[in-house]
């Protein structure tokens, strides 16, 4: 309410990814907590804070999912943060249908691995460490960089998208295509 007061109204939201915790099923129930709270709470709750304010034509909210929603990994135990990602596919798919008659564009990147602060030590670790694997399955041999991704949320956000809505935007190097 305090953004949109400042400037008069919100043109876009971008959820970008959040902290997550990779666990097995049979982890801790506060890892399932932790990537709920974490990972689909927060896009929830941002989103319903802002939607009141998205009133200009071509309002734009950005979710970013994971390409885990559309896939299991062998590499890592990860079913919260599997959970947690197709949540967030169902929730904008339903606010893409809820905010097209108010003009409220919603869609989803789904990466895969990114180069990011977060994931850069690990990555680092090359052959060594858990990500190499994943990695080598990627068809294009490598990470996106986090500007790959930022460049589809712009092309979301802009008026070059403006009949997009309930889209799911792929950015994985080719890794959900190759298996």
């Amino acid at each position: 309410a305090s953004a949109a007061e400042q400037v008069g109204a919100i043109d876009v939201l971008y959820n970008n990814a959040a902290a997550v915790r990779f666990a097995p099923l049979t982890s801790e129930i506060e890892n399932w907590h932790y990537a709920v709270r974490n990972e689909l709470d927060l896009v929830y709750f941002v989103c319903r804070a802002a939607w009141p304010h998205l009133t200009r034509p071509g309002a734009s909210i950005i979710n970013t999912s994971s390409n885990i929603a559309l896939r299991g990994i062998a590499q890592l135990p990860a079913v919260a943060h599997a959970a947690t990602k197709a949540g967030v596919l169902g929730l904008s798919r339903q606010l893409a249908i809820e905010g097209a008659p108010e003009g409220i564009r919603v869609n989803t990147i789904i990466p895969g691995l990114v180069n990011s602060p977060a994931t850069a030590p690990v990555i680092a670790l090359g052959a060594q460490g858990p990500l190499q694997a994943v990695i080598d399955a990627i068809p294009m041999r490598r990470p996106a960089e986090c500007g790959e991704i930022a460049e589809v949320a712009l092309f979301l956000a802009s008026a070059a998208s403006s009949y997009v809505t309930g889209a799911e935007l792929v950015v994985d190097g080719g890794h959900s295509a190759s298996l």
